[in-house]
């Protein structure tokens, strides 16, 4: 073992690092998935908010593992596990060094690349306002409204999404390179003839 090498505990304590040091690191199904809305009304404004999220939940951070040991160079790498990597100017304990050809090239998980994916997300936000219509024969009402998806996730997870899925397992779940939610916002004008 060489400066800048992952450590492993040693857990049955027989000095050899071997299959049966291995522990359960988590489960990927979270313990429970919950909701919850709320609509509010002052005169003719109407704001809806409604927040999901799980939790319980670990994930394999796919991305991590290609940052912590990386098998090509040239692959894209998530900047904070490369620019704070271990060095011997900068002896950190937080990311290994890139090491190549070896236990770097062996893409292990680990408690560095598992990580909590609770999270608790606003994802949509609808405002909208009830116009007041003179009585005629061709509007029976109107109304205008701002829309927002995804708003805001929040979470101690570090990859792009905490309910990624990149295999579309219902048992095992792991984020390989998931993009990003999109946020959206949208606006209109909804007229009843």
């Amino acid at each position: 073992m060489r400066p800048g090498d992952p450590k492993y505990r040693d857990l049955d304590g027989n000095k050899v690092i071997n299959a049966n040091d291995r522990v359960i690191l988590g489960k990927s199904l979270p313990d429970f998935y919950y909701g919850f809305n709320s609509s509010i009304s002052f005169k003719g404004l109407v704001l809806d908010i409604f927040f999901e999220g799980s939790s319980g939940a670990k994930m394999l951070n796919s991305s991590l593992v290609d940052a912590y040991y990386p098998v090509d160079y040239r692959r894209n790498k998530l900047a904070v596990p490369y620019l704070n990597r271990w060095t011997p100017t900068n002896p950190t304990n937080d990311y290994p060094s890139f090491l190549p050809n070896d236990v770097q090239g062996q893409r292990q998980v680990t408690n560095k690349t598992v990580e909590n994916a609770s999270y608790l997300r606003l994802q949509a936000i609808r405002l909208s306002y009830k116009v007041p219509v003179p009585q005629n024969r061709y509007i029976s009402g109107a109304s205008v409204f701002v829309n927002g998806q995804n708003l805001y996730t929040f979470t101690k997870y570090s990859g792009t999404d905490p309910a990624a899925n990149a295999l579309g397992d219902n048992i095992l779940r792991i984020d390989y390179n998931t993009y990003p939610l999109t946020r959206t916002f949208t606006a209109g004008l909804n007229l009843q003839f």
